[in-house]
């Protein structure tokens, strides 16, 4: 995750102990309790969140989607 938000931010990753509403993750980790999971968002900046006038920021989700396809690859063992 370091060398993902490195890549393609140019900084390092930060984590927030937040998203307690999302109950799907406990259930994947009460049935692949070994298993290993990213959570993250796609707001970027300027969103507003759940307002009237939310949108996704397209140069922060392609940035996203670039790190995920690379913290997978890297952690695919190919």
């Amino acid at each position: 995750m370091q060398e993902a938000s490195k890549t393609f931010y140019g900084n390092e990753y930060l984590t927030i102990a937040q998203g307690g509403s999302i109950p799907f993750m406990g259930y994947l980790r009460e049935h692949w309790p070994n298993a290993q999971f990213v959570v993250t968002g796609v707001l970027g900046p300027k969103s507003n969140a759940h307002g009237p006038n939310e949108f996704l920021h397209i140069p922060y989700v392609k940035k996203l989607i670039s790190s995920m396809a690379y913290i997978v690859h890297k952690t695919s063992g190919l």
